[in-house]
């Protein structure tokens, strides 16, 4: 009926007075965000929250080896009045083949990770003098410099020592090496983007809670 139709889109613009309980019509657009900034204040307690890192968890096939990685570094603004805000993981995703880089950085960037992207081992560097990633995702069959050289230089250098690194190769021998300098998780190649997921949650999970 077209008298409850108007009546329905009346109610929609209609918020309830002040400590009164009952509603009153919004007056104009601007008074409307008014009130969508002041809801999502007393909303801005629900914020995202990583999975529980799952107990005795080797998704994949993957091998721990560094028991726990440094904390995940987030950032929760807290002002008197405002939402708190929290910092999504930053990502370095190394990896020389297209396709592959591509999948896995458009599936963390679905799942709210910032992703940083290089191809090469001389690109991962450049990335690393920038912003300081929360974790390394690194293939190890990389040109110009490989995983492994750039896993040893990372754990040379102080500001990158703690950092989080998780290899994924298709090379055993490569993938020895790897432990051997200290990668957190070790994961052989093909790895799905979700079981890689399930890592990189436990990875930083685990560290956040320490």
């Amino acid at each position: 009926m077209p008298g409850q139709v108007e009546e329905r889109r009346a109610d929609v613009l209609r918020v309830p007075e002040r400590g009164s309980g009952q509603p009153r019509r919004l007056e104009s657009a601007e008074e409307g965000f008014v009130v969508q900034r002041e809801a999502s204040v007393h909303l801005g307690n629900l914020v995202p929250s990583y999975h529980a890192a799952v107990k005795a968890m080797h998704p994949g096939g993957c091998v721990w080896q560094r028991h726990p990685p440094p904390p995940l570094r987030v950032h929760i603004a807290r002002r008197a009045g405002a939402p708190q805000i929290v910092r999504m993981p930053l990502v370095l995703l190394v990896e020389d083949n297209v396709d592959t880089r591509g999948m896995y950085a458009t599936f963390f960037g679905s799942e709210g990770f910032r992703v940083l992207e290089a191809a090469d081992g001389l690109q991962a560097l450049s990335q690393l003098a920038g912003e300081k990633p929360d974790l390394i995702l690194l293939d190890l069959g990389l040109p110009r410099l490989n995983g492994v050289q750039v896993l040893r230089m990372i754990r040379q250098q102080p500001r990158l020592a703690d950092l989080p690194v998780v290899v994924i190769s298709g090379q055993l021998d490569l993938l020895n090496a790897a432990e051997d300098i200290a990668a957190d998780v070790v994961c052989p190649k093909p790895c799905e983007p979700a079981d890689l997921m399930r890592v990189v949650r436990a990875v930083l999970d685990r560290g956040h809670a320490h």
